[in-house]
């Protein structure tokens, strides 16, 4: 049952076992019922585990799946869309990672200034920017 494996794996995800998790979510994410909410944490537990290419690429695929970016599940995908981003161009020194994710906060920063602390990390992705720019 693949609704038994996105709850497990939601268990197993608070729990801090995020390759159990994962393993979990894998699974339950060909169930369409949970397919968004599970990417959301297999995204998560990837990010986590410092995976934060694996991670965009499940935001992302999450993000295909939703309606509405505006909802909460629309932002939290798009707030760890852009956080899995940021860490990957502070790491690799990306730029165009680093402005793909000032974009995503900027637009989450538009559409709700208080969410999270989009304001500051959007502000810390625009002195990256200009890090990368003047290094690069």
């Amino acid at each position: 049952d693949l609704g038994f494996k996105y709850e497990l794996g939601v268990r197993h995800f608070r729990l801090g076992n995020d390759e159990e998790a994962i393993a979990l979510f894998q699974e339950a994410q060909h169930d369409p019922k949970h397919r968004t909410r599970v990417l959301n944490f297999l995204g998560q537990a990837f990010r986590r585990m410092g995976w934060n290419g694996e991670a965009a690429d499940t935001f992302k695929r999450a993000l295909e799946g939703v309606e509405i970016d505006s909802d909460e599940l629309g932002l939290q995908l798009r707030y760890g869309l852009m956080d899995a981003l940021a860490q990957h161009a502070e790491d690799t020194r990306d730029l165009a990672a680093a402005e793909e994710a000032y974009r995503i906060g900027s637009g989450i920063a538009m559409q709700q200034i208080s969410y999270r602390d989009i304001r500051e990390r959007r502000d810390r992705l625009q002195q990256l920017i200009k890090e990368l720019k003047s290094n690069g």
